[in-house]
């Protein structure tokens, strides 16, 4: 099982006869395209195999352990609009558009999860429930969603039943002091020119942190660890509908996605992002908070987890229906 596990989430193909090389490849071949969107020099001009350290969400094992959203007949008449950012429907949630920080672990599938809760019970409370809710606690002991190692991988359909039936505790990111279990694994830089300690330099020592059955900020007085579990009431995934994806996002809140990322994506600067590499790097978690349309290109907003010097202020946009690495193929969410 383990080693099934380590072939979907690091596996990769090479189809045609692209190079396998690093990111300043895909740098030139972006923008001599003149495509729809701006690649850079993230992730230190790294080589392919690199980049794997930085996804980890499988897209197909298990999903069927969730029910499918059920969508005929329900708010059909709900209209749609052109754009839509849930940031701006919900102002009082400001960490919808907060992306956070996985560092030097394949954290994404319990960062991007653990930040959809999040959104969805300040949107629940109406604005009164603020707490983030902790990845450091879904991704350390939440065993079943990945195996047992959670820097390795892991998988959003378990982790919504974890979340169903054991609860997460709150926590913000790393060194922040916010909530029962803040984030363990500090910040790296993403991005060329980021200020931050580069995440080469903290591989391979980076290592899943224990489970802890206890708070871990001291100064954490408002609730003991028992106590502050919150929970879903009930979890769903969606495959390949989008008028559903974009009801459910402007009447709950954000969704998490898990694509696949090709090797061109880690150099996405600007611009709505569409497939143009064949090098597979693995699969990937994120939060869709929102749509739109640019140069006549319909997109998703995305809130990735490479902190906020990745991207656009951490965020991008990607082709909506049509980007190439089945973006829609799994959406999941907690109705809390």
């Amino acid at each position: 099982m383990h080693r099934l596990w380590l072939l979907i989430c690091f596996s990769w193909v090479v189809l045609g006869s692209e190079p396998v090389t690093d990111t300043g490849y895909y740098v030139e071949l972006v923008n001599s395209a003149n495509t729809t969107w701006k690649a850079g020099y993230n992730f230190e001009n790294s080589s392919v195999e690199y980049l794997r350290q930085f996804v980890g969400t499988d897209l197909n094992q298990f999903r069927d352990i969730l029910p499918h959203f059920e969508t005929e007949g329900r708010n059909e008449d709900v209209v749609i609009p052109t754009t839509f950012d849930a940031s701006k429907k919900w102002p009082k949630c400001a960490h919808i558009k907060h992306a956070r920080d996985q560092s030097a672990c394949g954290s994404c599938w319990a960062v991007s999860l653990t930040s959809v809760m999040t959104d969805r019970l300040c949107i629940a409370s109406g604005g009164t429930f603020r707490a983030p809710i902790s990845a450091e606690n879904l991704l350390t002991c939440c065993g079943e969603c990945s195996n047992g190692n959670g820097c390795q991988g892991g998988n959003h359909p378990i982790a919504w039943v974890y979340a169903k039936t054991q609860g997460i505790v709150t926590g913000g990111d790393y060194n922040s002091h916010i909530g029962c279990q803040p984030y363990q694994l500090q910040p790296c830089a993403h991005s060329d020119g980021s200020k931050r300690e580069p995440c080469r330099d903290l591989l391979p020592s980076i290592k899943t942190p224990a489970c802890e059955n206890k708070c871990l900020n001291p100064s954490y007085k408002k609730n003991t660890f028992s106590k502050d579990h919150k929970f879903v009431k009930e979890a769903y995934i969606i495959t390949n509908d989008e008028k559903a994806i974009q009801r459910e996002i402007m009447q709950r809140g954000p969704v998490a996605a898990a694509f696949l990322v090709y090797a061109d994506f880690p150099s996405y600067k600007s611009g709505v992002y569409h497939r143009m590499s064949d090098v597979l790097v693995g699969g990937h978690g994120v939060k869709i908070i929102g749509w739109g349309t640019e140069n006549g290109v319909d997109y998703w907003l995305v809130v990735n987890s490479w902190n906020t010097d990745w991207g656009d202020k951490g965020l991008f946009k990607i082709q909506r229906m049509n980007a190439g690495v089945d973006f829609e193929q799994m959406i999941s969410f907690g109705v809390v």
